[in-house]
C-alpha cells in the first residue's frame, strides 16, 4: 500500500514516471500505466487571434447625407457627377486643392461673392460656395435649384464597417472590364479571347495582371451573372473571386494591456512548446495574429523563446515585438503621432508619450522599400483607387483602397484588404494595415475628415515617424 503511494505521488512532477520505471516491476509498471490511461494526455496550449468576432467600432461614423432641398441661407444644390471633383480654399488667387468631393454626394450652394470666372476640362465656369469651400461649376459639378433622382444611385461607403465596400480579385486572366452594362450580344463577343484579340469599344480594357474591384451589385443580362462595380463599371461574376475581410487587429493599449506586446504572424499556426524538465516539448499551437505580453527569455539549442501565456514558449522568429519609444524629436508633448518600426513591422499610435494602440504592418519590399524619416500627414482619402506598373509582376490596379492617409509623395499608410499576412513585407512602398486597424487610426487621426468630403488635402497634421529598428 504503501508503495503505491510513493509511485502516485512521483506521478505528480514532470519526469516523474520515467523517473519510476527505472526501479519498479512488471506489475507496478502497469499500475502506473493504468493511472496514465485515466489521467488522458496533457491538455494542448492554444493561444487564439481574436480576429473581427465581437468588433465594435471605437469611433462611430455615419454614411453622408446631403439635403434634399437647399437649407436656409443656400439657394442651390451641388453634386459632383464625376468620381472625385476638387473643392478649393477660395474662389481668389493664389488658391488651393483643399478637398475632394465623391460623385453622387450633395451639398448647399450658392453663388460666390466674386467676379472671377473658372476654366475646368475646357470649358469657362462660375465659382460657387458650399460649405467649408468653393467649387468651379465646369469641374464636374451638376448644380440647380433642384436636383433629379438618379437612375442608378452610388454605392455609399460603410463607413462603420472595418472595409468600406465589397471586394473582389479578378482571377480569370484577361477578363473585360466593360464602360457600361453590356449587351447580351457584347458579352458573347467578348467571350473566349485570345490575347491580341480586337475588342468592342465597351470594353475599357482587358485585365491580365493584378486587379481588385470595389463592387456594388449583382446584375443578369441574359443567361449571364456580371457584377456592376463602384465606379459603374461590370465584369462577369465568373471571372472575380469575392474577398472575405482580413480578420487582424491590432490592440488598444491602457489597463493590463501594455508594451512589449508581441504577434505571432507568418504561418497560419505556430508550434508552442512547454518546458519538461528544462528541455523544451511541442506542447500547443499559436493562431497567426495572436498575441501576448511577453513574459521571459530562454536560449535552447541555439534558439530563442518567448515565454506567453499558460507557461508555454514560442520561437522568437514566429513573432513581432511591438516595443515604446520615447517622444520622436519634432513631436510636442500633447500631439498625437504614430511610430512604424520597418525592421520589426509594427505600428504604435502614441498620444504624447502615451502608447494608446499597436498592430502589424506590411511595408515596402525590396525595390520599394518604405523611406525612413519623420513626416507629417499631407492629405486623407476615405479610400482611393491605386494603379501602377511593377516591373516583374505587371500592372496592378487596386480599387477604392480603403483609409488612405498620405504623408510624402505617393506613400500612404492604408487599409489592405487583398492580404491577411501582416508583419511580412510585401507592399509596393506604402504602409499595409489590416481593415480594422487603418480605420481605427483614420479617424483617430488628424487631420479629421468633414463628412461631407471625401478627401482632404494641402494639410500639414499629424507626425508619422518611420524607423529601421
Amino acid at each position: 500500500m504503501g508503495r503505491a503511494v510513493v509511485i502516485v505521488a512521483l506521478l505528480g512532477g514532470l519526469g516523474g514516471t520515467l523517473a519510476v520505471r527505472s526501479s519498479v516491476t512488471r506489475a507496478e509498471e502497469g499500475a502506473i500505466a493504468a493511472i496514465e490511461a485515466r489521467r488522458g494526455p496533457a491538455p494542448r496550449v492554444t493561444w487564439k487571434n481574436p480576429g473581427l468576432e465581437g468588433w465594435q467600432p471605437v469611433f462611430e461614423a455615419s454614411p453622408y447625407r446631403g439635403p434634399s432641398a437647399p437649407p436656409p441661407g443656400w439657394t442651390h444644390l451641388a453634386r459632383p457627377t464625376r468620381f472625385r471633383v476638387p473643392v478649393f480654399d477660395t474662389p481668389e488667387k493664389p488658391r488651393s486643392l483643399i478637398a475632394r468631393m465623391r460623385r453622387g454626394d450633395v451639398v448647399p450652394a450658392r453663388r460666390a461673392d466674386t467676379s472671377r470666372h473658372c476654366h475646368d476640362l475646357g470649358e469657362r465656369g462660375t465659382w460657387w460656395q458650399i460649405p467649408d469651400g468653393y467649387i468651379c461649376s465646369t469641374s464636374g459639378y451638376e448644380i440647380a435649384q433642384r436636383l433629379h433622382r438618379l437612375d442608378e444611385a452610388q454605392r455609399r461607403p460603410a463607413v462603420h464597417r472595418p472595409l468600406p465596400f465589397r471586394y473582389g480579385h479578378v482571377t480569370t486572366k484577361g477578363a473585360p472590364r466593360f464602360s457600361r452594362r453590356p449587351t447580351a450580344a457584347e458579352l458573347a463577343a467578348t467571350r473566349n479571347l485570345a490575347r491580341d484579340s480586337a475588342v468592342p469599344a465597351v470594353v475599357v480594357e482587358r485585365m491580365w495582371d493584378d486587379f481588385f474591384l470595389a463592387l456594388d451589385r449583382r446584375v443578369q443580362v441574359g443567361d449571364e451573372e456580371l457584377f456592376r462595380t463602384v465606379y459603374g463599371e461590370y465584369v462577369r461574376a465568373e471571372d472575380v473571386r469575392i474577398l472575405e475581410t482580413p480578420p487582424m487587429r491590432g490592440e488598444k493599449l491602457g489597463g493590463q494591456v501594455k508594451l512589449p506586446l508581441a504577434f505571432v504572424y507568418g504561418a497560419d499556426s505556430s508550434p508552442l512548446f512547454c518546458d519538461d524538465d528544462e528541455r523544451l516539448v511541442e506542447c500547443g499551437a499559436a493562431e497567426k495574429h495572436a498575441r501576448f505580453r511577453p513574459r521571459a527569455r530562454i536560449e535552447r539549442d541555439g534558439r530563442t523563446y518567448l515565454e506567453g501565456p499558460q507557461s508555454a514558449y514560442i520561437s522568437s522568429d514566429r513573432v513581432r515585438v511591438a516595443r515604446a519609444i520615447p517622444l520622436a524629436p519634432g513631436v510636442s508633448s500633447d500631439e498625437r503621432w504614430i511610430h512604424v518600426n520597418l525592421e520589426n513591422q509594427t505600428l504604435v499610435a502614441y498620444e504624447g508619450e502615451t502608447p494608446v494602440y499597436a498592430t502589424l504592418i506590411s511595408s515596402g519590399k525590396e525595390t520599394h522599400e518604405t523611406p525612413t524619416g519623420l513626416y507629417q500627414v499631407q492629405r486623407k482619402f476615405l479610400t482611393k483607387i491605386m494603379r501602377g506598373n511593377d516591373p516583374k509582376e505587371g500592372i496592378y490596379h487596386v480599387e477604392e483602397v480603403p483609409w488612405t492617409t498620405y504623408y510624402y509623395g505617393a506613400y500612404a499608410l492604408h487599409g489592405a484588404y487583398w492580404h491577411n499576412t501582416f508583419g511580412q513585407v510585401r507592399s509596393h512602398g506604402c504602409t499595409n494595415i489590416a481593415p480594422a486597424d487603418a480605420r481605427w487610426l483614420y479617424y483617430w487621426g488628424e487631420p479629421k475628415l468633414r463628412p461631407q468630403f471625401h478627401a482632404e488635402v494641402n494639410q500639414r497634421a499629424m507626425h508619422i515617424h518611420f524607423t529601421d529598428g
